[in-house]
């Protein structure tokens, strides 16, 4: 379950890539809640990326989607 939640949030970071960070990361966020401990912890796993990416200056969702094996 945990792979599927991420799997699920990159998607969502993909098709939001115009979206400020905020406004991903919130909506993310929201989609966690009330989602199984595993499934969530995915959601979850990729807002600490996000979060971290943009900290650092990084193109979250490019990074995001090479992790699941995309073109960007």
């Amino acid at each position: 379950m945990f792979l599927q939640g991420r799997e699920w949030a990159i998607d969502m970071v993909a098709s939001l890539r115009a979206a400020p960070v905020d406004l991903v990361v919130e909506r993310l966020t929201g989609a966690a809640t009330g989602r199984p401990g595993s499934y969530a912890a995915g959601i979850e796993s990729v807002v600490d990326e996000l979060k971290s990416a943009d900290a650092t200056g990084q193109a979250e969702e490019e990074n995001l989607t090479r992790q699941a094996g995309r073109k960007v």
